[in-house]
C-alpha cells in the first residue's frame, strides 16, 4: 500500500452505488462489448481524476487510489471464480 493511503471498508451507500453501476453495465451488455465497456469506463475514470480537488488529492494520489482498487476488484472476481463449482460430475 502506498504511504498515506488507508484501506476503508465500503459503506452501505458505496455498495448501493456499485450495484447500480453493475446494473447499468448489464443493461448494455448486448450492445457494448466487454472491451468497449473497459475503454469507456477508463475514459470516465480519467475524467473523474481530472475533477478531483487537487488541494486534497493530487493526480498521482488519485492514480494510486485507482490502481489499488483495480487490484482489489480483480482479486475479488478471481477469488469468486475460483470458489465456484461447475461442470458435470
Amino acid at each position: 500500500m502506498t504511504q498515506g493511503m488507508k484501506i476503508v471498508a465500503p459503506k452501505e451507500q458505496h455498495e448501493a452505488f456499485r450495484l447500480k453501476l453493475i446494473g447499468l453495465f448489464r443493461q448494455h451488455q448486448y450492445t457494448v462489448d466487454a472491451q468497449e465497456m473497459l475503454a469507456i469506463s477508463s475514459y470516465f475514470v480519467g475524467q473523474l481524476i481530472a475533477l478531483q480537488d487537487q488541494r486534497k488529492v493530487t493526480p498521482e494520489q488519485a492514480m494510486q487510489i485507482v490502481q489499488a482498487n483495480l487490484a482489489e476488484g480483480n482479486r475479488q472476481v478471481v477469488r469468486n471464480l475460483m470458489e465456484q463449482t461447475g461442470g458435470m460430475a
